[in-house]
């Protein structure tokens, strides 16, 4: 059986780049809005939140449509999702952080898209200004999750 060198002339297949992170004065910034417990998906190299979660670790391997916590498990959940993520995949993704963040809760989403996110309210957006011109723009957007409404009140 051949390797990956083998079958292209030798180069690799697999391209591998260094882990990303958020500019320092961004990760500043962005360290005022976490409260304990905190998730970082789509962490790379970043020091920010308790548990980081990425494909290559550094805390958690993981797949952030699939993340391995249960409900309700973290006050703050952060993204910088891949900013050219399929767009019938989003809602999946979307879903899936909701899932993962407390009831009154916070979601800081870092990509060019502002989405409406079923029981969740859009309390901020924060516009990074690109230092090129005709880039993409950062919109870090953040989110409240609101009561569950599949949950009702207990009688008494």
């Amino acid at each position: 059986m051949r390797t990956p060198k083998e079958n292209n002339g030798g180069k690799s297949a697999n391209r591998y780049r260094k882990q990303w992170r958020f500019p320092p004065l961004v990760e500043i910034k962005l360290a005022e809005y976490l409260h304990s417990p905190s998730l970082h998906v789509c962490s790379g190299q970043s020091p920010l939140g308790d548990v980081k979660v990425d494909q290559l670790g550094p805390d958690v391997r993981g797949d952030m449509l699939h993340l391995p916590f249960r409900d309700e498990a973290f006050r703050t959940v952060l993204i910088d999702p891949p900013w050219h993520f399929a767009n019938h995949l989003r809602p999946k993704l979307l879903w899936e952080l909701r899932r993962v963040l407390r009831v009154g809760g916070q979601l800081i989403l870092d990509c060019p898209w502002i989405p409406k996110i079923p029981r969740m309210k859009l309390d901020n957006v924060l516009v990074g200004i690109p230092p090129q011109m005709w880039t993409p723009v950062s919109l870090i957007g953040f989110y409240t999750r609101d009561q569950d409404i599949l949950r009702f009140p207990v009688s008494t």
